[in-house]
């Protein structure tokens, strides 16, 4: 159906049907968006802390180790050879491993703040959209009415004038 033969209650039902699939549209991209910008930041750390990206990678290698039953022996013949100096190293260990959790969780925290704030500013833009958008179809609805009696109104008076010619 062309948008000339359509009635203005129809225009404004397509209006509104557009906005809906646009808001359905934003509201899938943003999982989307939400898992490229988790990869992005993930990527971005690793490239500014190479050092504690690897040193991390080492610690959590050792904690998981040492939940195990091998990991546990060789601690405690590691710790009977060289007490002080393996209390150090896991010491050490444990808290470059804290730190590096403590440091990943903070960009976890700030990348999921960035989306929300994301969220709400698309979402108060869409129905800024939308409200603009039902403003802007009602008036255009007025205009045409308000075309449309004048319209008739001069053809009225066209066609009263032209009798009044033909009758004189």
């Amino acid at each position: 159906m062309e948008n000339s033969t359509m009635s203005d209650d129809e225009k404004r039902e397509e209006l509104k049907q557009r906005i809906a699939a646009g808001e359905a549209r934003h509201a899938a991209r943003t999982v989307a968006e939400s898992a490229k910008e988790a990869a992005g930041n993930a990527a971005e750390f690793i490239k500014r802390k190479p050092l504690v990206a690897v040193g991390g990678a080492i610690a959590a290698g050792l904690a998981i180790g040492l939940m195990t039953k091998p990991g546990r022996r060789v601690a405690r013949q590691a710790v009977g050879k060289s007490s002080v100096f393996a209390l150090l190293a896991r010491d050490a260990v444990l808290a470059f491993g804290m730190k590096l959790i403590d440091e990943a969780s903070t960009a976890a925290r700030t990348g999921q703040d960035k989306l929300e704030d994301l969220s709400d500013s698309a979402r108060d833009s869409a129905r800024t959209v939308k409200r603009e958008a039902t403003y802007i179809a009602a008036k255009a609805s007025d205009n045409a009415a308000a075309a449309k009696r004048t319209a008739t109104r001069k053809t009225r008076r066209a066609v009263r004038g032209f009798r009044d010619r033909i009758s004189s």
